[in-house]
C-alpha cells in the first residue's frame, strides 16, 4: 500500500514538473517572439525615419545605441560644445561680407541650408552654459525649432532657457515646446522611459514621426512586426 502511495505520488510529482517546464518553456517562447516583434518594430521604424531626406534632429546628450539606424538624420552634440556652428540657430539668407579700411576681410555670414522639419532633443542632461542656453533660445525662436525634452534635468534646463518655473517632473518625464503652440508635458510615455532600450526607442521615433508626418507609424509597424511574428512561427513549426 505504502509502495502504491509513494508510486503516485512520484507520478504526480513528475506531472506536476512536467507542466511546469511546458509553462517555462512556453513563457520563454512568447517572451521571444515578443521581443523580435519590438525589435523589429524598431528596425522598421528608424528606416521610416532615416529615409526622410526633409529631417534633421539635433541630439544633446547621449545618443542610445537602439538608435543607430536613424543616425544619417541625427546631428549628436555634447553637453559643453553647443554653439551657432553646430545648431540651428536663425541664419542670414543672403551672403554678408566685411570688410577692415585694407580691404581685407573681417567677417563673413553664409547662409545655411537647413532641412524643412527639424527638431532639438535634449536627453538626460545635467548641465549647460548660459552662453549655450542662449544658442538654444535662439533655435527656438528665432528659427521656429521645436525642443522635446527628455528627464527630469533636461526639462528642467529648457523651462529655465524659456524663463518658465522649473516645474515638478520625474525622472522619467517628458516636455516638448514649439513657438506659437506652447509647451506639452508628458508627451512620451513615462513606462517607455524608464524601460529604456527598444521600448523608449520605438515610442520617440513614433512621437517624432507624429510631429512632422501624417499617417500612423504605430499602426504601420505593428502590422509590419504581425506579419514577422507569423513567419517566425511558420518557420520554427515548418522545421519541426
Amino acid at each position: 500500500m505504502e509502495r502504491r502511495k509513494a508510486f503516485v505520488t512520484v507520478i504526480i510529482g513528475a506531472a506536476a514538473f512536467l507542466l511546469l517546464m511546458t509553462g517555462l518553456l512556453y513563457t520563454a517562447s512568447s517572451r521571444k517572439k515578443q521581443n523580435i516583434a519590438l525589435a523589429n518594430k524598431v528596425s522598421y521604424a528608424a528606416s521610416k525615419l532615416a529615409s526622410k531626406d526633409d529631417l534633421m534632429i539635433y541630439w544633446i546628450g547621449t545618443f542610445p545605441a537602439e538608435l543607430t539606424e536613424m543616425s544619417n538624420v541625427v546631428t549628436v552634440i555634447a553637453p559643453g560644445e553647443i554653439t551657432e556652428e553646430n545648431m540651428p540657430v536663425k541664419s542670414s539668407t543672403f551672403k554678408t561680407t566685411e570688410y577692415d579700411e585694407f580691404g581685407n576681410v573681417i567677417k563673413e555670414i553664409v547662409p545655411r541650408d537647413y532641412k524643412d522639419n527639424m527638431l532639438i532633443v535634449i536627453y538626460d542632461v545635467e548641465m549647460m552654459s548660459e552662453s549655450e542656453k542662449d544658442v538654444i533660445l535662439n533655435c527656438i525662436a528665432q528659427n521656429n525649432v521645436p525642443v522635446l525634452a527628455i528627464g527630469r534635468n533636461s526639462i528642467t534646463l529648457i523651462r529655465q532657457t524659456l524663463m518658465y518655473t522649473d516645474g515638478t517632473f520625474e525622472q522619467n518625464d517628458s516636455f516638448y515646446y514649439k513657438l506659437g503652440e506652447g509647451y506639452r508635458d508628458h508627451v512620451l510615455d513615462n513606462s517607455a522611459i524608464s524601460a529604456g532600450g527598444n521600448d523608449f526607442a520605438l515610442d520617440l521615433m513614433n512621437y517624432i514621426y507624429s510631429l512632422f508626418y501624417e499617417y500612423d507609424l504605430e499602426a504601420e509597424t505593428s502590422q509590419m512586426a504581425f506579419g514577422i511574428i507569423n513567419v517566425v512561427i511558420h518557420t520554427e513549426y515548418g522545421n519541426r
